[in-house]
């Protein structure tokens, strides 16, 4: 009895995220098929495309602590931000995510930073963008 209020309470959750989601603030918005089965619909404006079109994930670049400095620039690694230098490697606002150490850890920077090689960061893909 109790698994089963359990598997109901969140098909509710999934099915309130979907429409939030998919319809906003306009319940009433035109829909059509997204082509990806698991998706099902989407509104009729939106576009679908592969993450891959949209953007790609970059690898940070190499920096040991002997060549950090007094620089003004935040370097980012995988747990955030791990010290300073004088150079941009990556412009804000951007998204980093550890790929080493603290695997996983999502960081969102608003300014130019150094993205060090122990976290990937987002890079646009210009093509589609």
């Amino acid at each position: 009895m109790k698994e089963s209020k359990i598997n109901l309470l969140e098909q509710q959750r999934q099915s309130i995220i979907t429409e939030a989601v998919t319809k906003g603030l306009n319940p009433n918005v035109k829909m059509k098929d997204s082509g990806v089965e698991w998706i099902g619909e989407v509104p009729e404006l939106w576009e679908v495309s592969k993450l891959k079109n949209l953007f790609i994930l970059q690898r940070g670049h190499d920096l040991t602590h002997e060549e950090f400095n007094e620089g003004e620039i935040p370097v980012y690694a995988s747990n955030g931000i791990m010290g300073y230098h004088n150079t941009i490697t990556t412009k804000g606002p951007n998204v980093t995510v550890g790929r080493s150490g603290s695997v996983g850890k999502v960081n969102y920077v608003e300014t130019d930073f150094w993205a060090h090689n122990t976290c990937i960061y987002v890079k646009d893909n210009k093509k589609m963008i």
